[in-house]
């Protein structure tokens, strides 16, 4: 059986460490190792020791934003890397899911994915696929992932190319990047798996609503019009939309 670490991303739902948890105990394929990076908590955020003997984790005294996890990463022994946001609860199946669909299809899984119109330099009428709106039952080639990343360890070499000023750009855009990354220097497409309305067992996120939406990032003043202009730069860069290749 293939090898799985998985990363958790705290940040502030330490409420949801627990939960992701319980269900990855529930996973039909274990993860080999669990991977906890707490960003910068407050005194408000209190993680359970439970969650903490559960895990091996790094507590940051600073938040170095949502691309640290992806360097936490370099810290994994397995061939195969799952990260999860921290409002993302996986169904029981997801990592069999996506082992079933790297047989089928490979490539940067996620557990929701975007399209753009050919020609698009904004990031604004796009299509979303996965758990959140069209329920896609088998996999389909997206422009980028978030929420949740199933990956090749050796994949994060790209990652670490073209990085962003973090100065501007440190709370969003990993998402678009990687994908570009690895299009760009390893011809390596990206894809949300199936997530078919009646089995939410292979769902990446299966309670996402209820978790990510009253203070989800990308509801923070100013992250939209970053997302954005990152958008926009990597599109000046050379990003080729799939609707612009297939």
């Amino acid at each position: 059986m293939e090898e799985v670490t998985v990363i958790l991303n705290g940040y502030n739902r330490p409420h949801c460490l627990k939960l992701q948890l319980e269900s990855l105990k529930q996973s039909t394929i274990p993860p080999a190792s669990i991977l906890l990076w707490q960003n910068f908590p407050s005194k408000e955020i209190q993680i359970e020791s439970a969650v903490l003997n559960s895990t091996n984790y790094v507590i940051s005294n600073k938040n170095w934003g949502v691309w640290a996890r992806f360097f936490f990463a370099f810290n994994a022994t397995t061939k195969w890397i799952c990260i999860l946001d921290d409002d993302t609860i996986p169904g029981s199946r997801w990592i069999e899911n996506c082992l079933n669909t790297q047989r089928t299809n490979p490539g940067l899984l996620g557990t929701v994915g975007l399209t753009f119109p050919a020609g698009s330099q904004d990031y604004t009428n796009f299509t979303r696929y996965g758990w959140a709106e069209i329920n896609n039952i088998a996999p389909i080639e997206v422009d980028f992932v978030g929420q949740g990343w199933f990956f090749r360890k050796d994949w994060l070499e790209y990652f670490a190319k073209e990085l962003p000023d973090f100065s501007e750009y440190s709370l969003c855009g990993e998402d678009m990047h990687f994908s570009y990354v690895l299009r760009k220097y390893a011809s390596i497409p990206t894809y949300v798996p199936p997530h078919p309305i009646s089995d939410k067992t292979l769902w990446g996120s299966i309670d996402g609503w209820n978790h990510g939406t009253k203070d989800a990032l990308c509801d923070t003043p100013g992250q939209w019009p970053r997302m954005r202009t990152y958008f926009k730069e990597l599109r000046k860069r050379g990003w080729k939309l799939i609707s612009e290749i297939n």
